[in-house]
């Protein structure tokens, strides 16, 4: 899910978070025009903490660069110091995506946000097939699945 936070001079930044019991999976985003989920993770992580209700010394932090941000798709367990209500001294350890794999419980695949022009497109062609009757009776019920899911897409942008 997209997550919002304020980086550093109070700009907007965004990250794609995904929760498992108490791992969160933290997701630098290529759209994220703010302050890093890096620069950021003692922040981002607090904030995750109380939004979602995961006790801090219960917190395994991931943080996720996909393949084409940096020069390969990367994860580091980040440990914190907690200080009151806060995260603080963040120290990253890399892993492999195979243990945050057996961490999470399953498959770790991220799916690729669509840019704006993308979504569009989609939604316009979906919308056309939509208006075949034959194609709606078969399908209706993903075909409207589909439409919400790119529209919600789309609407990000």
């Amino acid at each position: 899910m997209l997550f919002e936070y304020k980086g550093f001079h109070n700009c907007d930044s965004v990250c794609d978070i995904e929760i498992y019991n108490n791992i969160v999976l933290c997701t630098e985003l290529k759209e994220n025009v703010g302050t890093s989920i890096t620069n950021m993770a003692e922040k981002v992580a607090t904030l995750a903490c109380e939004k979602f209700n995961i006790p801090q010394d219960k917190l395994i932090w991931i943080e996720h660069y996909p393949k084409g941000r940096v020069s390969g798709e990367t994860f580091s367990i980040v440990s914190f110091d907690i200080c009151g209500k806060r995260f603080t001294s963040p120290s990253w350890k890399t892993v492999k995506k195979k243990d945050v794999e057996e961490m999470i419980g399953r498959k770790f695949t991220y799916d690729l946000k669509m840019d704006k022009d993308e979504a569009m497109f989609l939604k316009k062609a979906l919308l056309k097939l939509y208006t075949d009757e034959s194609f709606i009776k078969d399908n209706q019920k993903m075909l409207e699945a589909v439409i919400d899911k790119v529209s919600e897409i789309a609407e990000i942008y």
